[in-house]
């Protein structure tokens, strides 16, 4: 996103008049710059990583995170600039609007509540609910599908917020494929994993089965078409 458009939203009133305003000139400028590569890392940055970045000013992020201007996840391993955020999800959504308008997939739960249109003045707490209603949609699928202990929820909760509506489409429409494509089932990524690599973009090759005759055949019906029952058989077979 940085290189597609290397710009954010700068409202002079709210630098004005919110809370960072209340603080001194040299953690306002360390904020300028901790927006900067934030965005420029397309709104996906560590804690770790950040507190490298800027080594001579752990005293200047240490007073922004305490105000709550730069969050840490509950997991504490990422950091999120809320204003920042809300832009990038809303201009991915705009991009793959225009790109893909009119193509259609994913559950039909989950698409409805896709298919919301975003705003600036949505409430954060309205926003992280329309999320994680999604998300726990994807959450449950993907360990039901491949049926790995959840774990690391948070970090892949993360990886969802920062992905566009059709992404986060393609990422619940190709659990099954994905997974069925691998040939050792021990090698099956995590779910975070799975989100921030963007495995669901792969090309899923149609999975051979063998019969009593170790004759090669396809199965009847495509993976993300079976019922958990005939996934269940099919995985077994």
């Amino acid at each position: 996103m940085a290189k597609e458009l290397p710009y954010f939203r700068f409202t002079v009133s709210e630098w004005l008049n919110d809370d960072i305003s209340l603080l001194g000139y040299a953690v306002k400028g360390v904020f300028s710059d901790v927006c900067s590569y934030y965005w420029f890392k397309d709104c996906s940055i560590t804690l770790t990583k950040l507190e490298l970045r800027f080594n001579d000013a752990k005293g200047e992020l240490k007073k922004l995170i305490d105000e709550d201007i730069i969050k840490v996840s509950d997991c504490g391993e990422f950091i999120e600039i809320t204003f920042l955020n809300e832009q990038y999800n809303k201009l991915s959504d705009l991009r793959d609007s225009r790109v893909n308008a009119g193509r259609k997939g994913g559950l039909s739960k989950a698409r409805a509540k896709l298919e919301q249109k975003s705003s600036y003045k949505d409430k954060d707490k309205d926003k992280d609910k329309d999320y994680k209603e999604t998300f726990n949609i994807f959450w449950d699928n993907f360990h039901t599908i491949t049926k790995m202990l959840k774990s690391d929820k948070d970090a892949a909760f993360k990886k969802w917020k920062l992905l566009s509506k059709e992404e986060k489409q393609k990422a619940l429409d190709n659990i099954k494929p994905y997974y069925l494509s691998l040939k050792d089932k021990k090698f099956c990524k995590k779910a975070r994993t799975y989100l921030g690599d963007k495995n669901f973009n792969d090309e899923f090759k149609k999975v051979l089965v063998i019969d009593k005759n170790d004759k090669y055949r396809l199965p009847d019906k495509h993976p993300n078409q079976m019922t958990p029952e005939e996934l269940e058989d099919y995985c077994k077979s």
